[in-house]
């Protein structure tokens, strides 16, 4: 079960070149519904994959949109981990402790 089961933890051990590509393809808006109510770990992985510009837009945005309805953020993430999950399957995505491959 657990292989089947994408977590927010699995997102911040994800490679992140993979996230910088999935985030340049998201609207502000879309992140700010993603990282609203989350873990800092989750949020700091997230802004942290981005320029200091765009993040700060990002969190501009998430201030503007509060409160968000849990709904509109269950949805922008579950949207997000579909495209990660996706990745992952298909090999395009590594995450630290789930590949058992060593990479130097």
């Amino acid at each position: 079960l657990r292989s089947r089961l994408f977590t927010l933890d699995d997102i911040i051990n994800a490679d992140d070149r993979f996230i910088q590509n999935v985030l340049r393809t998201m609207s502000d808006d879309a992140i700010a519904l993603l990282i609203a109510g989350k873990k800092e770990d989750f949020r700091t992985k997230i802004l942290r994959n981005m320029s200091k510009g765009r993040g700060d837009a990002v969190l501009e945005e998430e201030q503007l949109r509060l409160p968000v309805r849990k709904k509109e953020g269950d949805e922008a993430t579950q949207s997000f981990f579909a495209v990660l999950r996706r990745a992952w399957e298909e090999g395009r995505l590594t995450i630290k402790g789930r590949d058992d491959d060593v990479y130097v």
